[in-house]
């Protein structure tokens, strides 16, 4: 009874039988308080309701169900159009009903009975009307989001961090296996030397490294539009080791520049600062000289040789020259830049290189390997999934540059700049304009209640009170709805942040048991490399230090 008296009570504030004055309503009034609704000669009155949403969340809920349905239906009413298509969705779904009586060997009326009340309607006729609105529904929100969309991607740019990036993936071993003890076979270290050669080629292109027919990405998908994997914000499902080093570059990249890291958003500091308390992190970035990069093709012969272990008593390819090489400086699930400690002859600043500050003032400098005039950012991932192996990442767009919000919200012809839309060309125009759109809508129902709820608020406060005036809602509920929405998108953003910090904490761990149980105990030192199998000099396993030692001659 209760339900069904808010409901009539909702119907009667909203519909046109309430006018309006001057101040916005013209109501009844009973023994002065406001009338909303009667019941044969029982008035309901604003307090009465205002106190079920004030008080009872189911109250508020119902009020607002309600009041979506009433607008959807007075915005796009059941036209010819809609009402052709839900009946023709409605035949539909009643041949596929009489399909599963005979598969399940059910008869048409039981199985009829079962399917209606998973709909959570009662008849066919109700059915009907719930398709209608689905179409109803769904045109509202086209014309919403047409009407509001430039607002949401400017919103989206700011706070979900969405990042363009692409990548090249260098499978190495299998999916899930422990990298404290991963070790290259010859095939992956060739793969590996090629790749850093052909990085450091001024004339070729990341995009043409990556889609490569014979050495290109391992993944495949990204390979065919030159290792470009769209956009990875905040809610994408990329792995750890990809997603913050991506992150962790910006900050490393500018942290410098005044003011740069104060004006970021409170997602991204909380998320640096976290990674940055972790013991990985207490040095700063992992810097990979090229000069040892260079060097490591000319120790891959052998590395499937166990006769050829550099270290005493061992046999495992673990100890070959070009595997203590890997496991030194790219076996790592941090953040690595690759460092010209010589700077190759023919390479354009700001092109194929780039100028990182790595102290304050006028401090030291690095030069850093670009390509396209990006910085090339390397991160080892171990996954349970193809994802596994070497990933080198370019980010095509940061969040944090200024024109962020113009590259993701606007298609913009200018021949000096492009756009996110744009970057793809006509072919691809139109797929990547609606992955964008279903990313941000993605975001916003990550990062708040729901799209929905902000369409509906939206709708109640602009189109139908200020545009079209078609409904009235009292003051006093247009506050409580506000209210309960409110709270709906506060509660929903602090379990969304959550999620993301969760997920930071639990890499920060890993980075913090890399770095003790990895670097501390198991790695072999780059020092072992010129020591040979019988040579007294040769690296063996203290024990008492718990690591592998260069053995001095006795």
């Amino acid at each position: 009874m209760k339900k069904s008296l808010l409901t009539l009570a909702v119907a009667t504030m909203c519909l046109a039988g309430c006018g309006k004055s001057e101040d916005g309503i013209k109501s009844k009034e009973f023994e002065g308080q406001e009338v909303i609704a009667m019941v044969g000669n029982t008035p309901i009155l604003a307090d009465d309701i205002a106190d079920q949403l004030l008080y009872n969340a189911e109250g508020a809920e119902l009020i607002y169900s309600e009041l979506t349905k009433l607008v959807t239906k007075l915005a796009y009413p059941a036209k010819d159009d809609i009402k052709t298509s839900a009946e023709v969705q409605l035949s539909q779904w009643k041949d596929e009903v009489k399909t599963t009586a005979s598969t399940n060997g059910t008869t048409y009326d039981d199985e009829l009975k079962t399917k209606l009340a998973e709909e959570g309607v009662d008849s066919l006729n109700e059915l009907e009307k719930k398709f209608q609105y689905d179409l109803q529904r769904k045109k509202l929100e086209d014309q919403y989001w047409t009407e509001n969309k430039a607002s949401y991607y400017e919103n989206y740019a700011k706070t979900a961090l969405p990042y363009h990036v692409s990548h090249f993936l260098l499978s190495i071993g299998e999916p899930g296996a422990n990298y404290f003890s991963e070790t290259l076979t010859q095939s992956e270290a060739k793969k590996l030397s090629y790749l850093l050669d052909d990085l450091a080629d001024p004339n070729q292109s990341f995009a043409s490294i990556a889609g490569d027919s014979v050495n290109g990405s391992a993944d495949t998908g990204s390979a065919k539009v030159g290792g470009d994997l769209g956009i990875m914000d905040i809610y994408t499902s990329f792995v750890s080791e990809f997603k913050y080093s991506v992150y962790m570059a910006d900050y490393y990249l500018h942290q410098y520049e005044e003011g740069f890291f104060e004006a970021t958003p409170a997602i991204y500091q909380e998320i640096v600062k976290t990674l940055k308390d972790s013991d990985f992190y207490a040095n700063g970035a992992n810097y990979i000289p090229y000069s040892v990069a260079k060097t490591f093709k000319d120790n891959i012969d052998g590395v499937d040789d166990s006769s050829n272990s550099q270290v005493k008593d061992k046999t495992s390819t673990r100890f070959t020259a070009a595997n203590i090489i890997f496991q030194n400086y790219f076996n790592n699930p941090g953040l690595n830049f690759i460092e010209y400690d010589t700077l190759p002859v023919g390479l354009t600043k700001g092109v194929d290189y780039v100028e990182v500050k790595v102290g304050p003032g006028a401090g030291e400098v690095k030069n850093v390997l670009a390509k396209d005039g990006k910085v090339v950012i390397v991160t080892r991932s171990s996954g349970l999934d193809s994802s596994s192996g070497l990933h080198f990442i370019l980010v095509e767009k940061s969040p944090l540059e200024s024109d962020a919000v113009k590259y993701y919200s606007e298609n913009d012809n200018d021949d000096e700049y492009t756009s996110f839309i744009e970057y793809y060309g006509k072919d691809q125009k139109k797929d990547k304009e609606s992955t964008l759109k279903t990313n941000v809508k993605t975001a916003i129902e990550y990062g708040s209640s729901s799209t929905t709820d902000y369409l509906n608020m939206d709708l109640f406060q602009k189109y139908y009170l200020e545009k079209e005036s078609t409904i009235t809602i009292a003051d006093k509920v247009k506050t409580l709805l506000n209210n309960y929405l409110s709270t709906k998108e506060e509660i929903a953003k602090e379990t969304a942040n959550e999620t993301v910090l969760n997920s930071v904490n639990q890499y920060a761990l890993r980075l913090d048991t890399f770095d003790y149980y990895y670097t501390d105990a198991h790695y072999v030192p780059v020092t072992c490399i010129d020591a040979k199998v019988g040579n007294e000099k040769a690296c063996i396993w203290d024990n008492n230090a718990k690591k592998y030692v260069k053995r001095e001659a006795e």
